[in-house]
């Protein structure tokens, strides 16, 4: 009942394009972590190489390494929505490149990418030959008409669409339905629509297997699935996403008033990546930056270097607006402080 009630959310939440999604193609994993370690555990061998992005959740690269993976990096492009650098794939793939892993909506960014920019990656992907992992945890999450959440299942659905030899997609429950500690996600296998169920049978039947070994969901959990995931409940989640959408507007407006800050709007999930202007504050790195404001003010931030993303920082947004706002007016004091004395 619990695959069930993933295949129609998926189902609302992408569009057509899991219409061809069944429950066989569901493995529900510990969190969307678990499903992370086992999409790389089904396809990575030690000494096989992932690509992730980079700024992106260190997570990735932490349980690639326990499996011996390596990690290359490509970039995102901050002055253009933190969209993939699609020039910058090919020269990271070699004969042992196993996966592309995508995050959309983005944390840390707080981007969300259009389809067109989608369709441009699968387009790359395809010609590669190259799986892909999209970790879609904040799908849902978007708040703009003008960019809307599109998942990758929407646009592989017919057999003549450009996409990857495979793409799996990571869900959950816990930033939608705020219960992170649940553990709850899942992983969704979509082969290419040109192949036939017997050809990805082996590798359907290897993820299965690989699950004996995982921790997997409480049943507790797993049994109020079809009620948390019914599509009379999604008002409920739509509630959330109104409101994270009014506290980023607050958090842009706040960001544009100080003088050293830069970032575009958040546009989904519950973050911000802030470039910093560290010269202009006497300041020799991102780190400081973040230890000095907490030292002083005790606001915390993430140095962008925990993200590979020096000279910035990354803001979550999910606290009551006056806790918002303080932390805000803290920041602009610190900043002002150090703006004189540099002076």
């Amino acid at each position: 009942a619990g695959r069930r009630a993933v295949v129609g959310y998926m189902e609302r939440m992408c569009g057509a394009g899991a219409g061809r999604i069944g429950e066989e193609d569901v493995v529900l994993t510990a969190g969307a972590s678990g499903a992370i370690e086992l999409a790389i555990s089904s396809i990575a061998d030690a000494g096989d190489n992932i690509l992730v992005p980079m700024p992106g959740f260190p997570l990735f690269e932490t349980l690639a390494g326990n499996l011996g993976v390596e990690v290359r990096h490509y970039p995102l492009d901050p002055d253009s929505n933190w969209e993939v650098r699609l020039d910058e794939i090919e020269p990271l793939v070699d004969a042992r490149t196993k996966l592309f892993v995508l995050n959309n909506p983005s944390n840390p960014c707080g981007s969300v990418y259009s389809s067109a920019h989608l369709a441009s990656l699968l387009a790359v992907l395809s010609r590669l030959n190259l799986s892909l992992l999209s970790d879609e945890i904040y799908a849902g999450m978007a708040f703009s008409a003008s960019a809307p959440f599109t998942s990758v299942l929407a646009l592989i659905s017919a057999p003549s669409s450009p996409a990857p030899p495979l793409t799996m997609v990571i869900g959950g429950i816990s930033k939608r339905f705020v219960v992170p500690g649940w553990r709850l996600g899942w992983l969704v296998l979509a082969p290419h629509p040109s192949l036939a169920p017997a050809a990805t049978a082996p590798f359907r039947a290897g993820v299965r297997s690989l699950t004996t070994r995982m921790i997997l969901p409480a049943h507790p959990v797993t049994a109020v699935l079809p009620e948390m995931l019914a599509a009379e409940r999604d008002g409920d989640a739509e509630e959330l996403v109104a409101e994270l959408a009014r506290l980023a507007g607050i958090v842009a407006a706040r960001v544009a008033g100080i003088e050293e800050f830069e970032a575009g709007a958040p546009q989904g999930s519950m973050y911000v990546m802030v470039r910093v202007d560290l010269g202009a504050l006497g300041m020799g790195s991102d780190a400081e930056f973040v230890g000095r404001l907490y030292e002083e003010e005790s606001v915390m931030l993430l140095p962008g270097a925990c993200f590979k993303a020096e000279g910035f920082v990354r803001i979550v947004f999910s606290a009551p607006e006056r806790v918002l706002e303080e932390a805000f007016d803290r920041i602009e004091a610190f900043c002002a402080r150090h703006r004189t004395r540099k002076e």
